[in-house]
């Protein structure tokens, strides 16, 4: 992947809505499964490889401890879940091993 055949856009926790959405800043709308997410860990770009719901794979954010009520998005990518929390504005960064990965998806 060249990350200059990317547009970059920075989101914030509130541009994900419930029901696995994001709102661009522009105000435009769209599924997050149809877009091709790409975010940069540790300098390299990781894709996206399925959303789901905060019941299939989290139980609380790990930042806040907030539990989650199991509507909320989550991204998950290779070797770990993103979820945005909405109780304490931060985006959860939550490893997870290979056989994990391999049951969810």
């Amino acid at each position: 992947m060249n990350e200059d055949e990317y547009e970059k856009i920075e989101f914030s926790v509130s541009n994900f809505i419930e029901g696995g959405k994001v709102k661009y800043p522009d105000g435009i709308t769209a599924p997050i499964h149809d877009i091709d997410i790409h975010i940069e860990v540790d300098g390299e770009l990781q894709r996206l490889l399925m959303v789901c719901t905060s019941a299939e794979c989290i139980e609380a954010c790990t930042m806040c401890g907030e539990e989650v009520t199991g509507k909320e998005t989550v991204m998950v990518f290779d070797g770990f879940i993103l979820y945005p929390c909405p109780k304490c504005n931060s985006f959860d960064f939550v490893k997870v091993d290979e056989k994990w990965k391999e049951e969810l998806i």
